[in-house]
């Protein structure tokens, strides 16, 4: 696609724009949005459980210090 820098350039350089999408192509792009969203929601739940782990190996570890130092 060029550089465009107006409304007018864009809608000659690109007249599909103005068409709509298909039903199909809808459900295409939901169907994307619906994996991209599952993938995000899992490297989340991941990334905070990982976080999770880690704080509780944390505080763990300053539970073994502070018993060796009694």
């Amino acid at each position: 696609m060029q550089r465009v820098e107006t409304l007018d350039e864009l809608l000659v350089a690109e007249p599909s724009i103005l068409i709509p999408p298909t039903p199909a192509e809808v459900q295409d792009e939901t169907e994307n949005l619906q994996v991209l969203t599952h993938a995000v929601e899992r490297i989340w739940r991941q990334a905070r459980e990982e976080v999770e782990r880690e704080r509780e190996h944390q505080r763990r570890a300053a539970e073994r210090a502070r018993f060796n130092l009694d």
